[in-house]
């Protein structure tokens, strides 16, 4: 049997297996198309013909020639040059955006370290506990106040400006020992260069001195603006000159830690007073007082911790500090102390002002004696620097949890 052709003759050549019919019938490419067409429409509009006319000579072909050459050339020169506009536009616009996010990325670092300089955290906890002493205990307790939100933000502010002034100033003359005992999280002369930290301190003082004497005369007690005057000038004695005798440093911090609950109960409190209401205005003072105990002592036995978890870098610098002085076992039996008399003077309080109040009782063992109970075992076994990090992280959150039971009065004393 004989096999079919497969190859067809068309007219135009052959086809067959790889050789469709269309490839023969395909129109010219557009280059070519788009280059006849140049060469008509210029033909038309100086001799009145086509390109390919026997009309034309060679020489007016080859002028037509040259005469698109030349518009070509020019065309290209034109969308070269915005090409080049574009393209320096772009590279322009992209070394703006860099440069714009290294600045931000800078400006990010500069922010972050500057808040681990200050302590945001710490000055959350004073913020805290000064609001829930004017929003949670005083209603709760029905007394009466003097300063208007504004002026309360005002007084905020204050202190958590002047506190930030002193957390720079002691970092800045604690350089040389933050390099031994805490290199990883060294800031000034690291991230923040000394003279910018020096910078720093005196703006955050300043304002915050001022916002003190403003708040003063618009409550008309001009002599309140003292308080903080001393607070700042403390601060400063203390990162320069206390810190490196023995435990007088630490009662400073600690005495100035209470003034931050105790300013809130002189500006709210004080003004107010008249004979109708000295008793009640007298005793929700002395609330405030009794909880500026509690942050003194629980202060003070954090400070002696930091201090024997510091002994390292103190001891090259010649600070004079506790566990330096007495040693390490000495001075962690004076923070083992220090906890264990708080306990006692939580549970004698408990026993004579709040018995009555099973919730009060509740929280104060759940959240405050049970934790300190803890930590007193654990300070009379540490050893390690990690172990007293530990303790010093345990004695914030306690202190933490003993001002939140400020809010318990909202509920019991309904």
């Amino acid at each position: 049997m004989k096999r079919n052709k497969r190859r067809h003759n068309t007219g135009f050549g052959y086809i067959g297996s790889g050789n469709q019919a269309s490839v023969f019938n395909q129109n010219p490419k557009a280059v070519f198309s788009n280059i006849k067409n140049q060469l008509n429409t210029e033909s038309h509009k100086q001799f009145k013909t086509n390109f390919s006319a026997s009309l034309l000579s060679k020489a007016e072909k080859q002028q037509i020639k040259n005469k698109i050459r030349k518009q070509a050339k020019q065309k290209n020169i034109i969308v070269a040059f915005f090409d080049c506009i574009l393209l320096n536009f772009d590279c322009c616009f992209s070394n703006r955006n860099a440069k714009r996010t290294i600045i931000l990325n800078n400006l990010k670092i500069i922010t972050l370290k500057l808040l681990q300089l200050i302590r945001f955290k710490n000055l959350l906890l004073i913020a805290l506990v000064q609001v829930l002493i004017k929003y949670a205990m005083f209603p709760a307790f029905g007394v009466n106040t003097t300063l208007t939100a504004f002026q309360f933000a005002l007084l905020v502010i204050s202190t958590l400006t002047i506190a930030a002034g002193g957390y720079i100033i002691n970092d800045i003359y604690d350089v040389e020992a933050d390099r031994i005992n805490k290199p990883n999280k060294l800031i000034i002369g690291k991230h923040i260069p000394e003279d910018k930290a020096y910078t720093y301190y005196m703006v955050f003082t300043v304002i915050g001195v001022i916002l003190g004497f403003y708040l003063s005369n618009l409550i008309n007690r001009n002599t309140f603006f003292a308080i903080f005057v001393i607070i700042a000038a403390l601060l400063y004695i203390y990162a320069t000159f206390l810190q490196q005798i023995v435990l007088v440093g630490n009662i400073i911090i600690s005495v100035l830690v209470g003034l931050s609950l105790i300013i809130v109960g002189i500006f709210e409190l004080l003004p107010a007073i008249n004979t109708q209401n000295q008793f009640i205005q007298s005793s929700m003072f002395e609330v405030v007082f009794d909880y500026a105990v509690f942050a003194f002592i629980i202060s003070l036995a954090r400070e002696i911790v930091k201090d024997i978890q510091d002994v390292d870098g103190d001891f090259k610098m010649q600070f004079k500090t506790l566990p330096i002085v007495l040693g390490k076992n000495r001075a962690r039996y004076i923070a083992f102390g220090l906890t264990v008399f708080l306990i006692l003077l939580l549970i004698y309080y408990l026993a004579n002002y709040l018995y009555m109040r099973q919730v009060a009782v509740a929280y104060f063992i759940i959240a405050v004696i049970g934790p300190l109970v803890y930590i007193s075992i654990k300070l009379f076994s540490a050893v390690t620097k990690t172990q007293y990090k530990s303790i010093s992280n345990l004695l914030k959150l306690v202190m933490l949890s003993g001002m939140l039971s400020m809010i318990v009065y909202l509920f019991i004393l309904k």
